[in-house]
């Protein structure tokens, strides 16, 4: 793809907001056409706030000593979940990453005065080598924006860092399709993929259902 064809390709998926052409053409997307993509979509779509907070609650409501646990939250988008759980607990520290520049730059001065700091990717997680350690892998609607080999590295890269992941994934029905669906999803994992990849790799499943997952690794917690 000729430099202008692929300039093209970026105008036609950020000006439409076209998820199916996204989905098509994904493989020939660069980390840093994703994110201009991304950063686009966020001028569209200023505020989302789809998390489930009570459920992250719940789940850390049960882990012991949580005031000496790091958490790190991918896809924070502006901060808003880390806001709520910064506003209800004590924890060592929290970090959040996500795609889009101008999500982080419109983080809300609200939370970061409560510690929490944002950092904008320059490249995918699992192949940064300056992400801080953490005990508490949260996300919340960003998994399924990614690629199934793309959740497999990021929970390939989990296994050795994290004692808990607290997840809300729009997981893949069996015998669905996301051609349509007007958002960027790709994931082709289903919850029980997720469940058996987890489970693989020695972390208990404490609850799941619909989309939320919270796993503990058995070794370490």
């Amino acid at each position: 793809m000729s430099p202008d064809e692929k300039e093209n390709l970026l105008r036609a998926i950020t000006e439409n907001m076209d998820f199916d052409g996204w989905r098509k053409n994904h493989a020939n997307l660069t980390f840093q056409d994703q994110q201009k993509i991304y950063n686009e979509w966020t001028l569209r779509c200023r505020d989302q706030r789809y998390y489930k907070k009570d459920l992250f609650f719940t789940a850390l409501n049960t882990i012991p000593e949580l005031e000496k646990m790091g958490i790190l939250e991918l896809g924070p988008y502006k901060g808003y979940l880390a806001f709520d759980i910064l506003s209800k607990y004590k924890v060592k520290s929290y970090v959040g990453y996500d795609i889009s520049e101008v999500a982080i730059e419109d983080t809300a001065k609200e939370v970061l005065a409560l510690g929490y700091v944002g950092t904008a990717l320059k490249k995918q997680i699992w192949e940064s080598d300056d992400i801080p350690a953490f005990d508490i892998f949260i996300s919340s609607d960003t998994v399924e924006h990614l690629t199934s080999a793309e959740a497999n590295s990021l929970f390939d890269w989990l296994e050795t860092r994290a004692k808990y992941i607290l997840m809300w994934v729009e997981g893949k029905r069996a015998g669905e399709s996301w051609a349509t669906v007007t958002a960027s999803h790709i994931l082709e994992l289903t919850n029980d993929d997720i469940v058996s990849i987890f489970t693989k790799k020695g972390y208990e499943t404490v609850t799941q259902s619909d989309k939320w997952f919270f796993f503990r690794r058995g070794d370490k917690a």
